[in-house]
């Protein structure tokens, strides 16, 4: 989605509020907890790139993860 169409990570409808907590979740919650770090730091940069396009799920990212 990233390299095809990453105009669809800009918009803020259901779809893409769902990817992003998705990967939140598998990020934050799911691969943490296992021994296969490189999985782990692969994902973090792509949802990194996925929040530098969408500033307010970074916003919610850190509402959620951080100010809570």
């Amino acid at each position: 989605m990233l390299q095809n169409n990453p105009e669809a990570l800009l918009e803020n409808n259901p779809e893409s509020e769902s990817l992003f907590l998705f990967m939140d979740k598998l990020i934050f919650d799911l691969l943490i907890m296992t021994s296969e770090n490189k999985q782990l730091i692969d994902l973090t940069k792509i949802y990194i790139r996925m929040l530098d396009l969408n500033p307010t799920q970074t916003i919610n990212l850190i509402n959620r993860r951080i100010i809570i």
